[in-house]
């Protein structure tokens, strides 16, 4: 943030806005966490897909046998979906307030300027964030598609499975 001269008169909304620093901080954690968990979720759903599909597919036609090349490929797609889930999260870094970089660098300033000052910080801090959760949220769009072509795979694998 420039330092300059600061005149709290020449921010007549300093008041309102920095009434918006700590909610801002809580909006954001709420979204990490949506974004978390639905990684989380993806992963879950995925596990659950992987391993019971086989066994459903064959239960319907037990006379029918899935190639072993679909469920290898359906295989590899789940282990790019558990990469990305890892990655996912992993990626970016979550900014916040810090109390101790207040302590040390900003409890000298007027109440105004100390405004001003964290609303800045509050600002960088939620950009930063808005980036971290759209990530994971292109992350998790990417996670779901690949979830759709492993499904794909399974019953295309099913559709041209050989009788037994």
């Amino acid at each position: 943030m420039p330092e300059n001269d600061f005149n709290p008169e020449d921010y007549p909304g300093l008041n309102l806005a920095y009434e918006f620093v700590e909610p801002s901080y809580s909006w954001m954690l709420g979204r990490l966490d949506a974004s978390e968990n639905r990684i989380q979720r993806i992963l879950v759903f995925a596990a659950t897909i992987t391993f019971a599909a086989p066994v459903f597919l064959a239960s319907l036609t037990p006379d029918k046998e899935i190639g072993v090349g679909w469920y290898y490929a359906a295989l590899a797609i789940f282990a790019l979906i558990i990469v990305g889930g890892i990655v996912g999260r992993f990626v970016g870094k979550t900014k916040l307030a810090s109390p101790w970089e207040m302590y040390e660098k900003h409890l000298h300033r007027e109440p105004a300027d100390f405004k001003r000052t964290m609303l800045y910080h509050a600002g960088d801090a939620f950009e930063n964030n808005v980036r971290v959760v759209n990530t994971r949220g292109n992350l998790s769009l990417a996670m779901t598609i690949a979830l759709g072509a492993e499904v794909l795979l399974f019953v295309l694998g099913w559709l041209t499975a050989n009788p037994v």
